[in-house]
């Protein structure tokens, strides 16, 4: 009899030990099928994150691209420029150099004997016809060459470097994946939404600051990174060092999305003496105001973050 107990208990025992293997199995199947298709979820809305990050990143290329390209082509185009300052021997220096145009008188310098007046080699028709004259050298005195301005020689430099690229349009434009800031503030709005919680104000903007921050990173390299010729167009506050100079200074837009107590700035000196004499009254009377002006100039010294230096100071070779 207790043979039959015990061999029924036992049957029992196999078949509900069977049964919560069953269900245990089957429950584990469940929850590995459930985090399967979570796992899926989550690589998709992560595929689908990265695309979308993608996408923005070649929209904010695409439009820094474009306002390089307006920039360019309204620098190409410019149909004068008024002087406020401008370095114009140097302008006149390096404009001979960079175009290398021989004039006249020297390439009739090259072309006659200075002894006897006889022509050296093949030159046009037109001026051999006029150097038959017995006279050379009073024909060739009173050759009148056109006069470049120095406005219409800095013009046209300007125009041909920036067509060339070799000059950066670039320093004042904001470089910024400002998504990642975005995708931040949509987070924590829907975070709050579905489980009400309030999260503290200072740690948000801790973190939102820093992510500014890494957004803005391109920005930051390119002005630590600033070097040789650049074209900078902003409104620039006008200072007074001394009785000797006035210092233009342009306030980076970049300080909007950093936490930084130190303003980033474009600077540069111009000697009072060497402001163009129809815009003297005008600089004198608005220190401490901000004027739209155009710099092309050299940098002198670009920003250095770790070392604390948030000033990027300009050689000028043109302020107009």
């Amino acid at each position: 009899m207790s043979e039959m107990i015990t061999i029924g208990l036992t049957s029992g025992l196999a078949v509900i030990t069977a049964s919560l293997v069953y269900f245990y199995s089957r429950k584990q199947r469940i929850l590995s099928h459930m985090l399967y298709r979570e796992r899926d979820m989550l690589y998709r809305e992560r595929e689908y994150i990265e695309q979308e990050r993608e996408r923005k990143r070649w929209q904010q290329e695409r439009e820094v691209k474009e306002k390089l390209s307006e920039k360019s082509r309204k620098y190409i185009n410019l149909p004068s420029v008024s002087f406020h300052f401008a370095d114009k021997d140097k302008i006149k220096s390096m404009y001979d150099e960079y175009f290398k145009e021989p004039t006249i008188t020297s390439v009739i310098s090259e072309k006659i004997n200075s002894k006897d007046g006889k022509i050296k080699s093949a030159f046009p028709h037109i001026l051999e016809a006029e150097l038959g004259g017995s006279d050379i050298n009073k024909w060739i005195s009173n050759i009148k060459l056109p006069e470049t301005s120095p406005s219409g020689m800095f013009k046209r430099y300007q125009r041909e470097t920036i067509k060339n690229e070799q000059v950066d349009l670039s320093l004042e434009i904001i470089e910024a994946e400002l998504f990642i800031v975005d995708e931040f503030d949509e987070k924590i709005k829907e975070f709050k939404e579905k489980y009400g919680f309030e999260i503290d104000d200072t740690a948000i903007k801790t973190q939102r600051n820093k992510l500014q921050e890494t957004a803005c990173k391109k920005t930051i390299e390119k002005l630590e990174r600033a070097k040789d010729w650049v074209l900078i167009e902003g409104n620039f506050t006008i200072e007074k060092i001394g009785n000797e100079f006035y210092k233009l200074v342009l306030v980076h837009p970049v300080i909007s999305y950093i936490d930084n107590n130190n303003k980033i700035i474009i600077s540069c000196l111009i000697p009072i003496e060497k402001i163009e004499p129809s815009f003297s009254g005008n600089y004198a009377s608005s220190i401490g105001s901000e004027i739209p002006l155009r710099i092309y100039g050299q940098v002198w010294k670009p920003i250095n973050i770790d070392k604390k230096e948030y000033e990027l100071t300009i050689t000028p070779l043109a302020v107009y």
